[in-house]
C-alpha cells in the first residue's frame, strides 16, 4: 500500500469513531449518548453478515425523569452492529422512529447507550429499540411502557403480588375507573370500583400488570404482579 493510501485509511477510520461520539471510562468500556435528531451516517467502512441470534441487547430500561423520558441499554459484545432505531407508540401498536444512534460495528467491549425522549406529550408510552446491522437484518428488543401520569401512592392494592384475587384502598370518592394492561400494551380488564373492592384475577394469567385508577383527579397507576 502506498504512503499516501495509508493516510487515508486512517483518516477514514478515525472519522468512523468521531461520528459514533463515543468515550471510554474505564477498561473495556463504552458510554454513548446521542441528541434526538435522526440523521444519516456512512457505513461502508464495515461489512459483513449478522448471525441468526444476533439480538445483541442485553439490557434495556425506561424511565420518567422530571417529564422526559429516559432511555438506556447496553451490549455486552456488539457483531455488524450498524445503528439503533428508538421507537415510540401510544397504543403499542403503531410505531415512529424519534431517534437514531450509531452503533460500534463490532467490540467485545460492554458498552452503555442513552437516549432522552424530550418531545413526547402523551402520558402512556410504550418504547422498543430496533437494532440494524450492516446487512440490513434486523432485530427488536422487548417492549417497555412509561406512564408519565403516575402519581405514587394514590391507592393501595392487597396483596401483591396476587393470587387469584386482590383488593384496592384508598381511592377517591366518586366514581373511580380501573383499567388494567400487560406490559406490552394490550388492554386487559376495565372495571368500574369502589373503595375496598375486591377484585377476581382468576381469568388473568400470571405475569406484571400496569393497573390504572381514573378519577377526577386523573389517573394513578401501579404495577401488579400476579401469580
Amino acid at each position: 500500500m502506498m504512503k499516501k493510501d495509508l493516510i487515508c485509511v486512517i483518516i477514514l477510520f478515525l472519522g468512523f469513531f468521531t461520528k459514533a461520539q463515543f468515550s471510554t471510562e474505564g477498561s473495556g468500556e463504552n458510554i454513548l449518548n446521542n441528541s434526538n435528531s435522526i440523521g444519516a451516517w456512512d457505513s461502508t467502512l464495515i461489512s459483513g453478515t449478522c448471525y441468526a441470534d444476533n439480538n445483541i441487547i442485553t439490557y434495556f430500561n425506561v424511565e420518567n425523569n422530571g417529564g422526559n423520558v429516559v432511555i438506556n441499554w447496553q451490549t455486552n459484545s456488539e457483531i455488524q452492529n450498524d445503528y439503533f432505531l428508538i421507537q415510540a407508540s401510544k397504543d403499542g401498536f403503531l410505531y415512529q422512529n424519534i431517534g437514531k444512534i450509531k452503533g460500534l460495528g463490532n467490540t467485545d467491549a460492554l458498552t452503555y447507550y442513552q437516549f432522552i425522549d424530550e418531545y413526547t406529550t402523551s402520558n402512556i408510552t410504550y418504547y422498543r429499540l430496533k437494532q440494524v446491522c450492516f446487512d440490513d437484518k434486523t432485530f427488536y428488543s422487548a417492549v417497555k411502557l412509561v406512564d408519565r401520569g403516575i402519581k405514587k401512592d394514590k391507592f393501595v392494592m392487597y396483596p401483591n403480588p396476587a393470587v387469584n384475587q386482590f383488593s384496592i384502598s384508598d381511592l377517591r370518592e366518586g366514581t373511580n375507573t380501573m383499567n388494567i394492561y400487560s406490559l406490552n400494551g394490550h388492554h386487559v380488564i376495565t372495571r368500574s370500583i369502589t373503595n375496598y373492592s375486591i377484585l377476581d384475577l382468576t381469568i388473568i394469567d400470571t405475569g406484571i400488570y400496569i393497573v390504572s385508577i381514573t378519577n377526577y383527579l386523573g389517573t394513578s397507576s401501579q404495577k401488579l404482579v400476579v401469580r
